[in-house]
């Protein structure tokens, strides 16, 4: 833990050695996210609800997704260039230091530029949350913040999943872009709204919306189609299933790792 804390630090650092640089990138990210709170509130604009969820409901699920999203980024950005470090070599020389590969991976590359991103959905929160009437029981706080902490741990996951492709194909994969970067703009939504084979991908298979949206739910007293009504504890385990899927997706990554014979081979 003391290793990680100082490649943290030392990387936020380097990255504000340049204040101007950090501060446009910063900016960057916080226009981009803007961007796409704008596409919401125009929907919701022209439609006064989304199904059965109001507009503060439907802006609820896209401040968490973007918080979720831009933390798990933030923290795995590193692995998005694994692909890069297999095909120049790189990856080879990490192998011979006394560290984890993974943890090298990981902490090679912590971006603070996405606390744009989170800060945008903070706004949002604070502005949403007063207007929902929502009882904020000791079980209700943990459901919000675990709804949080299981879907970044789920995209953590499929970060690693896509590291793990690269050490088969050299390349990261598109198909797995489209579970995490497809993900983010689809859940940031309530899952329930979509056809019947986008909430089997985002339920079952890359399961965002039971770790996200089935949590948010219970707190707003809501089911979520196709699932029955689940009670607010049943809806807290749901979360659980974010650190289980990162657990399957770090095994598989170590189990390709074992099988890497160098950029060489």
């Amino acid at each position: 833990m003391q290793y990680a804390f100082h490649a943290i630090r030392n990387n936020f650092r380097a990255r504000i050695q340049y204040r101007l640089s950090f501060f446009l990138d910063f900016l960057s990210q916080f226009i981009m996210t803007l961007g796409d709170l704008l596409a919401v509130t125009i929907l919701m604009t022209r439609f006064s609800s989304l199904g059965q969820w109001s507009r503060e409901e439907v802006l609820l699920f896209f401040a968490c997704m973007q918080i979720s999203f831009a933390a798990a980024e933030a923290i795995n950005r590193g692995l998005t260039r694994t692909s890069a470090l297999i095909l120049d070599g790189s990856l080879d020389a990490m192998l011979l230091r006394p560290r984890g590969i993974a943890m090298q991976l990981v902490l090679s590359d912590f971006d603070p530029r996405r606390l744009g991103s989170i800060a945008v959905g903070l706004i949002v929160l604070f502005r949403v949350l007063p207007s929902l009437s929502i009882t904020w029981s000791a079980l209700n706080v943990l459901l919000f913040i675990f709804a949080i902490i299981g879907c970044v741990f789920l995209l953590m996951g499929l970060f690693f999943l896509d590291a793990a492709f690269c050490f088969v194909t050299l390349r990261s994969t598109e198909a797995v872009n489209v579970l995490t970067y497809g993900g983010r703009t689809c859940c940031q939504y309530p899952v329930d709204i979509y056809p019947g084979p986008l909430k089997v991908l985002f339920l079952y298979l890359a399961p965002l919306g039971l770790c996200l949206h089935v949590p948010l739910a219970a707190l707003l007293g809501k089911p979520l189609s196709p699932l029955p009504p689940l009670s607010p504890a049943v809806s807290l385990l749901c979360s659980l299933l974010g650190p289980l899927f990162f657990a399957c997706m770090y095994l598989l990554f170590r189990l390709a790792l074992h099988r890497y014979a160098s950029a060489g081979a």
